[in-house]
């Protein structure tokens, strides 16, 4: 029916949305990524199929580690 149409174009738009976008996106469900955009993909290094299912503590400890030029 026309409901189910304009539900179905909705999430047409959002992942051509997702998808698209410069800036990263992660969709995060108790702790797991469920999603990453390719922009998160370029962002942390990892293919998109790498960083769903990873724990997000994981992803943000990895990519926030000191470096030595902060205790310079």
């Amino acid at each position: 029916d026309e409901e189910e149409r304009l539900a179905r174009e909705r999430e047409q738009l959002l992942a051509i949305a997702l998808t698209t976008i410069d800036h990263p996106i992660l969709l995060v469900e108790q702790g797991l990524v469920r999603y990453a955009n390719p922009a998160a993909a370029r962002e942390y290094g990892w293919s998109q199929a790498e960083l769903t299912g990873m724990r997000l503590d994981d992803l943000v400890v990895r990519t926030i580690e000191p470096t030595t030029a902060e205790y310079a």
